[in-house]
């Protein structure tokens, strides 16, 4: 049978893509390819208890580029799952990684959060 690594098996590795990852978008976000004009980028890595790696970042806008409206916030933010007809792979890593469920028990009693019956997660909310 084949074994295959887990991201967590591979601490050093996970690191060093993650860094470049976030170089990467700390400078797309400085150099204006995110949010225009920032004046300032403030950022943290952390490490989880399982060893993956997070950032936390605070951007500060110039003060002609800061997010009032809703319409604004609509600009920079989105979030839509894609086409799965269009982007099936894509479409299948998203709900794989990315959407919880469905784990109802008349729909899906196999699902790995369900137990005794019920979402560990507490899903429907």
């Amino acid at each position: 049978m084949q074994s295959f690594e887990k991201a967590s098996d591979r601490p050093g590795l996970v690191a060093r893509v993650f860094n470049q990852k976030a170089k990467s978008l700390l400078k797309d976000i400085k150099n204006g390819k995110v949010f225009r004009k920032t004046k300032d980028v403030v950022s943290v890595i952390e490490y989880q208890k399982r060893g993956l790696p997070h950032m936390h970042a605070l951007i500060t806008l110039e003060d002609k580029y800061k997010i009032r409206t809703t319409k604004d916030m609509d600009r920079a933010v989105s979030a839509e799952i894609p086409d799965a007809k269009i982007e099936p792979s894509l479409y299948k890593l998203v709900q794989k990684n990315m959407v919880h469920g469905p784990c109802e028990p008349n729909y899906n009693e196999h699902c790995v959060s369900m137990s005794d019956g019920r979402c560990t997660k507490r899903y429907p909310k």
